[in-house]
């Protein structure tokens, strides 16, 4: 457990091919703020979240075959998530993830809290 912090840019890492990535799991809270300290907190109502953000949207990427190629957005996606499966197997050409990694429920349900956060009152 700890408190990280970083920029939205810093969160992307450049495979060869664009893909969503920089998720963090086991989040209790996440805020996003600009420069002034004004922004947004977003906070598990129970339990953990998954939370990443990026300038990239999912269309943008999966349309891309090169990071080069992407337009970089002026605006941050924030993806929000109760999980996320895991990303492949044991091998490289296309296996299932272990079981342990896998989300083999019918349902999931999670929910959480948005609140503005402003620099000055």
């Amino acid at each position: 457990m700890g408190l990280y912090q970083g920029t939205v840019d810093g969160q992307w890492v450049d495979y060869s091919r664009p893909q969503e990535n920089g998720n963090k799991t086991g989040v209790r809270w996440i805020s996003l703020t600009d420069n002034a300290g004004d922004g947004l907190l977003i906070t598990a109502q129970a339990g953990f979240l998954s939370a990443s953000a990026r300038y990239y949207s999912k269309q943008t990427m999966e349309d891309s075959a090169y990071s080069f190629q992407m337009q970089r957005s002026k605006d941050i996606y924030l993806n929000i998530d109760a999980q996320q499966g895991g990303v492949g197997g044991i091998n490289s050409w296309g296996a299932a993830p272990l079981t342990q990694y896998q989300l083999n429920q019918a349902t999931y349900s999670y929910s959480y809290y948005l609140q503005p956060i402003a620099s000055k009152p």
